[in-house]
C-alpha cells in the first residue's frame, strides 16, 4: 500500500483525516461543554483560530522560497510519478499545502488537549533575564550554522539550511516572551514531543513510501530507525516550536499587555522625534 501512495493521498490521510477528527472533538467538547462555563482565563476560540489561520499564511510565505531553495539545489527532491504535476516554482501544489495544514494540525491538537496551556498565568513579573539568555543562546547556535554552511561543509548543509531559516523567527519569539514560555513549560515540552513524533512517524513512511528522499550528498547519513534522517527530525521540531510558541503568545494577556507596552514606547518616541 505505501508503495503506491501519492503524496496527496499521504496528506489526506495522514494529516486531513486527523485533523476533521481533532475539530470534530473540539466542537463537540468546547462548544458542548465548556462554553457555559465561561471563564476569564480561557482564550477567546475566535481569536485563536484566526491566530491558527495567520500562522499558516505567514508559514507558507515565509517557508516557500526556502523550500524551494532546496529542491532547486536537490537537497531533497520528490517522485514526479507520486504527485499531481501541478508545480510552482521548483515545488510540487502538495508541498505547498502541506506547510498550511502541518500548521493547522499542530495548532488545533495542542488547543483541544491543552487543560492549562492557554490560562493566564498570575504571575505578573518581567523576566527579562530568561528572555537575553535564550535568544543569546539561540543566535550562537545560528551563528554555529552560517559559519559551517559558509565552510561548505556538504554532510551540514542540510542541517545548516534548516537552522540559519529557522532560527531567526524563533529568537524573536523567545526575545518577546521567553518567560511567558518559561511559565508553560511542561505543556509546551509535551506538545511538541507528541507533533514531532507523530509528523517524524509520519515522514518516514514517506520516504519508505519513495513520495520523496533526502539527498545522501548534503545530509549527515544518520537514520533514525535506518529510515528517517535526522534533520528531518530537526525540522519537524523546529516548526512545531514555531507553530506552538507562536501561538502560546497570541494567546496570552500578559503577551497582549506587553505589546501595548512597547507599542505606546515606539508611539511616544516617535512624537519626540518629531517634535511634538
Amino acid at each position: 500500500m505505501m508503495i503506491k501512495m501519492t503524496y496527496l493521498s499521504f496528506i489526506l490521510f495522514f494529516i486531513l483525516v486527523p485533523l476533521i477528527i481533532n475539530v470534530a472533538y473540539l466542537v463537540y467538547r468546547h462548544y458542548l461543554h465548556v462554553t457555559a462555563e465561561k471563564s476569564k482565563n480561557l482564550v477567546k476560540t475566535t481569536r485563536y483560530f484566526t491566530a491558527i489561520i495567520i500562522l499558516a499564511i505567514i508559514a507558507l510565505i515565509y517557508t516557500t522560497p526556502w523550500d524551494n531553495f532546496l529542491v532547486a539545489n536537490k537537497i531533497w527532491y520528490y517522485d514526479i510519478n507520486k504527485v499531481l504535476g501541478i508545480v510552482i516554482g521548483y515545488v510540487p501544489i502538495e508541498e505547498y499545502i502541506f506547510f498550511v495544514v502541518q500548521t493547522l494540525l499542530v495548532g488545533v491538537f495542542t488547543f483541544t488537549f491543552s487543560k492549562t496551556l492557554y490560562l493566564n498565568s498570575k504571575d505578573e513579573r518581567e523576566r527579562k533575564d530568561i528572555r537575553v539568555l535564550s535568544t543569546v543562546f539561540i543566535f550562537l547556535i545560528w551563528l554555529i550554522a552560517i559559519i559551517t554552511y559558509t565552510s561548505q561543509i556538504s554532510a551540514l548543509v542540510y542541517l545548516n539550511l534548516i537552522l540559519i531559516w529557522a532560527l531567526p523567527p524563533i529568537m524573536l519569539q523567545l526575545l518577546f516572551g521567553a518567560d511567558i514560555l518559561w511559565e508553560k513549560k511542561v505543556p509546551l515540552v509535551f506538545f511538541l514531543l507528541i507533533s514531532t513524533a507523530y509528523l517524524s512517524i509520519i515522514d518516514a513512511l514517506a520516504i519508505s513510501a519513495n513520495i520523496w528522499t533526502i539527498s545522501l550528498n548534503t545530509s549527515t547519513g544518520i537514520l533514525i530507525g535506518g529510515i528517517l534522517p535526522i534533520e528531518e527530525m530537526v525540522f519537524f521540531l523546529v516548526t512545531n516550536v514555531l507553530i506552538i510558541f507562536g501561538l502560546t503568545l497570541i494567546a496570552s494577556q500578559k503577551s497582549e499587555i506587553r505589546f501595548r507596552s512597547y507599542l505606546k514606547i515606539v508611539k511616544l518616541n516617535s512624537r519626540k522625534i518629531k517634535g511634538d
